[in-house]
């Protein structure tokens, strides 16, 4: 069993290190990670490290980054969610999505499923 969260155009759920190829396609663009400190992922392995932290992160407090799916297709378009800022003493909520994906206000409609969830559920994982 895992959570999601889903919206009328969106479903939310926790990465799986199967993520990592899709997810690439977003954290190793520079365009996409040019306000992410770390800058892009380089590689499909320093993807898969960053989703096992997300993992990581995710055991420790319940929450984390999340992979978004356009809930249409099933196609992974990008990823949002919360992360404990320890140096700075707060919880950041951001989210990234795929270049095609800009402009339609779906970012807005991920940050604010994290803020009022409209339907959290348990999946299974079958």
């Amino acid at each position: 069993m895992r959570l999601k969260i889903e919206t009328s155009r969106l479903i939310l759920r926790p990465f799986a290190l199967t993520d990592a190829e899709a997810a690439f396609g977003w954290f190793g663009n520079p365009v996409v990670m040019r306000f992410t400190p770390s800058g892009p992922d380089t590689s499909i392995d320093q993807t898969k490290m960053r989703l096992a932290r997300y993992q990581e992160h995710q055991i420790a407090h319940g929450f984390s980054k999340w992979i978004i799916l356009d809930r249409s297709t099933g196609r992974s378009i990008g990823d949002s969610g919360l992360l404990e800022l320890q140096d700075y003493g707060w919880i950041d909520l951001g989210f990234r999505l795929s270049q095609p994906y800009w402009g339609k206000g779906l970012a807005t409609e991920a940050a604010s499923a994290w803020v009022h969830p409209p339907s959290m559920s348990l999946a299974s994982t079958d």
